[in-house]
């Protein structure tokens, strides 16, 4: 597998780990607004908010692992295959 396939390979695995993550917190965030509703249940709010911040957590945390393994295939990159820095004019327009 190429570099290039390695980076989009990663890139497309960080982008399904957040989308999972994304659906657990959406029903985290339903689930309490449900029981906002019914404010009697506070319990329940608070487990609904302890798992909220779990998701989150687990979000943030593949994130950040996804992120690192893109940026590890990046640095495997030759110097001849790698964008110019920012602001270093590699690609002017004419």
């Amino acid at each position: 597998m190429t570099v290039d396939q390695q980076i989009a390979y990663a890139t497309a695995l960080a982008l399904l780990a957040v989308r999972g993550e994304l659906g657990s917190i959406g029903r985290d965030i339903d689930l309490i607004d449900r029981k906002l509703a019914d404010s009697e249940d506070v319990n329940g709010i608070i487990s609904a908010l302890v798992d909220l911040n779990t998701d989150l957590k687990r979000a943030l945390d593949g994130i950040e692992s996804s992120v690192a393994g893109v940026n590890s295939s990046i640095d495997d990159l030759a110097p001849s295959q790698r964008l110019p820095p920012p602001g270093s004019g590699g690609f002017r327009r004419r």
